[in-house]
């Protein structure tokens, strides 16, 4: 599929991945949210949201798991991604 069906998917709670990937690094969708301070080990993130009454709203993001890494919050296509039509769903066991 092209990176717009890969976008497609995530946005219905699919992981996707690409077929140069490793075999089990994939993305997902972290859907928007309200958090709430408590959920917070971010100082800074915990005080914003004690400063708008105990939460805040967050926007939706991409994440990323790769093997051999951390989790990455925030990942962001690169044009090879983008131009790509390798991808495909992600089955997780």
């Amino acid at each position: 599929m092209d990176f717009g069906m890969a976008i497609n998917a995530l946005k219905h709670g699919k992981k996707v991945t690409r077929r140069i990937w490793g075999e089990d690094d994939f993305i997902w969708m972290k859907p928007a949210t309200n958090v709430k301070a408590e959920w917070c080990h971010d100082p800074e993130l915990k005080r914003l949201a004690e400063s708008r009454g105990g939460e805040i709203p967050a926007l939706a993001t991409i994440c990323a798991y790769y093997t051999n890494g951390p989790v990455f919050t925030g990942w962001i296509a690169t044009s090879a991604d983008i131009l790509a039509e390798d991808w495909e769903l992600y089955e997780s066991e």
